[in-house]
């Protein structure tokens, strides 16, 4: 399958022994080696890439150290098409460097390959990050559901208890009306039986 490029960058307008890439832009570097990795991303998330650009960045960083940490924080954060430039001009640039006999890309080869590794594991780690998001969102819309239905359940639950808590009450008292009635009759019948024989 033949990877996506920028249009100035297709393999037509590439030979292994002639790039050429447009001029270098002008890039502010920074002592900082976590700011200095913050632009190389911003560098390799543009649509207009430039491939001399982002050689100048990791040859400042080759003196420094490249944050890795930044990189996987960048590509966290960043849009879908961000992703997809980064992951394309990474692609290209690795292609470059490989392909150029050119000793200013030589130097930095290594340094490439770490990063398109590391890229690459990254945004291995957004999709597993991304699927698991969704399926912890889908498992809290489910315990939601649930829960509401739960919710419901122990209404009608509690409901169904005062109902049969009254109707116990009123069978209690009930019985208790008869017994007493009953103990009145009999109390009177008694009192009855024992004038009539004291009498």
């Amino acid at each position: 399958m033949e990877k996506k490029y920028p249009e100035k960058y297709t393999r037509q307008n590439t030979s292994s022994n002639n790039i050429k890439a447009p001029k270098t832009a002008k890039i502010t570097l920074v002592d900082d080696p976590s700011e200095l990795t913050k632009v190389l991303c911003t560098c390799l998330e543009s649509k207009q890439f430039n491939v001399n650009s982002a050689v100048t960045i990791i040859k400042a960083l080759k003196a420094k150290k490249l944050i890795y940490s930044e990189i996987s924080n960048h590509l966290f954060v960043t849009s879908k098409d961000n992703v997809a430039n980064f992951l394309s001009n990474i692609e290209l640039l690795k292609d470059q460097i490989t392909n150029s006999q050119d000793a200013n890309y030589k130097e930095i080869e290594h340094i490439v390959y770490k990063l398109y590794d590391h890229t690459q594991l990254a945004n291995h780690q957004i999709s597993v990050f991304k699927i698991g998001k969704e399926e912890l969102d889908n498992q809290l819309k489910n315990s939601e559901f649930i829960s509401s239905k739960l919710g419901t359940l122990s209404a009608k639950v509690d409901n169904t208890i005062n109902t049969v808590n009254s109707k116990f009450e009123d069978t209690v008292e009930a019985i208790n009306s008869k017994f007493d009635d009953k103990t009145e009759l009999i109390s009177s019948k008694v009192d009855t039986k024992i004038e009539s024989v004291n009498s």
